[in-house]
This record gives C-alpha cells, sequence and structure tokens, in this order.
C-alpha cells in the first residue's frame, strides 16, 4: 500500500465511477486497507463522488468489520446516503441484527427519519422482520410512532402481513400495541386489514377485540 502513498500526489480521490480508495476497500472488504488509509490521513467520514460516507458503504456490504473500526475511529452514524438513507436505516434492510447492534451502541439514533421520514423501526415493520422489530423495541423504538399518514406500526402490519399465522401482527400485539389506534383519517388497523384484503389480519384483529 506504502506505493500508492509515494506515487500519487493525495489518497483523497475518486475514479471514474466516483469512488474512493476507502470506498473501494470496504466493498473488497480488506479490513488492513481500511485501517492503512484511516491510518495514512483520510477521513473516517470523506464521502465519495455519490456522496456516500464510508461507513453507509460498510453497512451497505454488511462489513460488520468495517463498521466497527470506522465507529471505533469516530465515524458519524447520522449521515445520509444518496437515497436518504442513515446507516441504521441500511443495516435494518439488511436485516442485519449485528450491524444494528454495534450502530446503536454507538450512538445510531433509534428515533432518526431517512430523507422520506421514516424511522428504522418503521422500516423493520415494513420488511416484516419480526427479530428486528423485537431488536429496535428493545433499544428503545417507540411502538405507537406514526408515520406522515397517523398509521403506527400495528396499521402497517395489518396491511402488510399476509403470512398465514399473521406472525408481524401478532408479536407487536403481545409487545402492547394498540389494537384501536387510529390514522389521521381515522382508520384502525382492523380497517387496513379489511381494506388490503388481509383475512388473517381480520380474524385475529377481531379475536383480539377490535370492532
Amino acid at each position: 500500500m506504502q506505493f500508492l502513498k509515494d506515487s500519487l500526489p493525495s489518497l483523497d480521490f475518486n475514479d471514474s465511477e466516483g469512488r474512493g480508495a476507502l470506498g473501494w476497500a470496504i466493498v473488497q472488504q480488506d479490513l488492513s486497507a481500511v485501517t492503512w488509509l484511516l491510518d495514512n490521513g483520510l477521513s473516517v467520514d470523506t464521502n465519495d463522488g455519490d456522496d456516500k460516507t464510508p461507513l453507509s458503504w460498510a453497512c451497505s456490504e454488511s462489513f460488520l468489520l468495517g463498521v466497527r473500526l470506522l465507529l471505533s475511529r469516530g465515524a458519524q452514524t447520522e449521515d445520509m446516503d444518496p437515497d436518504g438513507w442513515r446507516p441504521l436505516h441500511i443495516a435494518v434492510s439488511h436485516d442485519d441484527l449485528s450491524l444494528t447492534r454495534w450502530l446503536l451502541d454507538h450512538g445510531a439514533d433509534i428515533q432518526g427519519k431517512s430523507k422520506h421520514g421514516s424511522t428504522a423501526f418503521e422500516l423493520a415493520v415494513s420488511e416484516k422482520s419480526i427479530s428486528m422489530v423485537n431488536l429496535l423495541l428493545d433499544r428503545g423504538a417507540d411502538l405507537e410512532e406514526q408515520n406522515s399518514l397517523g398509521a403506527t406500526a400495528l396499521c402497517g402490519a395489518a396491511k402488510h402481513d399476509h403470512s398465514h399465522d399473521s406472525a408481524l401482527l401478532r408479536a407487536l400485539i403481545d409487545r402492547g400495541a394498540k389494537i384501536k389506534a387510529t390514522s389521521k383519517k381515522g382508520w384502525t388497523p382492523l380497517h387496513f386489514a379489511a381494506r388490503y384484503g388481509v383475512t388473517e389480519a381480520v380474524e385475529l384483529l377481531l379475536k383480539q377485540g377490535a370492532d
């Protein structure tokens, strides 16, 4: 690696694809190269030509060792990538529990919103990942948070959970989600389930006392 430092005027450059040296090292999951580049002056938060930070790249690649290294060097956890997602959103979208834990342990804001206004918890519900939903709730996510339409997670699960046993819906109810929560339009989870034809959710909600 030393020859790069000796032959180039700066290590902080982007190639024709807009990606910098640190971004490439992370995509290759080359921990020694990432370490060397940081040790030789590259900023842990340097943006490449795609306006994506090393931490966002590492989360996109599910590169846990890289994430751990970057966080230990003080990487910012709230910078958004070009799609408007924070590193925590990226980890959740990959259903990566280990990455999510590390980010939360190092200051990632569990209530932080994407450019589109969604939290990591809302994303986990839309991805129907029960393990991720439970992890985020254990770490302080708001079970009754409302999206831009005023709908709660239970409303979202009632709309999207087409599994035969309504597993996500059951998990949220078991965590204490309000059966009769209403959106801005006055819709309850039961309304969402009925509107989108989720029969199993309708049956479960009725058994739980929805009306």
